[in-house]
């Protein structure tokens, strides 16, 4: 696939001028979406099974990747999402996480969609 930076920056759901305050260049922000991409269905799988082994402490520390990586990319909403499963995983809201998470998932599973047009492997 090519990479046009014009519709990238007219992408919903990515704002690239945050995500170049974080990452500097455009090219290094192609190479994170390239990243961002390949996380999302093995990091969805870990949170579904920390939900399932009722490990809060790993479901943390994933929902935490999951908020952080949103913001580099500048998908700023689900990066909040992401922090409000963060601080129920913190305070091991079980009740907020099976009500949320599905929902944020589901949100971050759609970023394969958005991000995949973009996808450029830097050269080795």
């Amino acid at each position: 696939m090519s990479f046009s930076e014009e519709a990238l920056y007219n992408q919903k759901g990515l704002d690239v001028d945050a995500a170049l305050e974080f990452v500097g260049d455009i090219d290094l922000y192609r190479e994170i979406l390239y990243d961002y991409y390949e996380d999302i269905d093995p990091k969805c799988e870990r949170v579904e099974e920390y939900i399932k082994t009722r490990n809060a402490k790993e479901y943390t520390v994933e929902v935490h990747a999951i908020k952080s990586a949103s913001r580099t990319i500048g998908a700023t909403e689900l990066s909040q999402r992401a922090l409000l499963l963060e601080q129920y995983g913190e305070a091991e809201d079980w009740d907020a996480i099976l009500r949320e998470t599905p929902g944020v998932l589901e949100t971050y599973k759609g970023y394969k969609d958005i991000v995949s047009p973009y996808m450029v492997k830097a050269e080795e």
